[in-house]
């Protein structure tokens, strides 16, 4: 540490304002964005596979074929509804991500 040096200690080391920038500067390039399409389909995924195991389940507590079939139809017609719920708020993300890059 010299006299005319910037920077502040940390846990009773002194850090120059240097060396935080650096650790600053490598701890950013080892940071990777988010893959967004990775993350949608990974999130598709376990939608779709929560439904198909609400409908298995289904058919395995109800004897009766017509509560059975019943269950069913609501069981699909619930995992669209919350499929299309959930490309719609993608869609939203995605222009969203869309107008910051382009403001960039």
């Amino acid at each position: 540490m010299t006299d005319n040096e910037e920077g502040h200690f940390v846990n009773g080391a002194w850090v120059s304002k240097s060396e935080e920038e650096a650790k600053e500067g490598s701890w950013k390039s080892n940071c990777k964005e988010p893959d967004f399409d990775k993350i949608v389909s990974d999130a598709t995924a376990s939608l779709k596979a929560t439904v198909d195991n609400l409908v298995s389940t289904g058919n395995e507590l109800l004897n009766s074929e017509e509560k059975r079939a019943e269950l069913e139809s609501k069981a699909i017609a619930a995992g669209h509804s919350i499929l299309k719920s959930f490309e719609s708020v993608v869609k939203d993300a995605q222009k969203k991500l869309e107008d910051l890059e382009k403001k960039k």
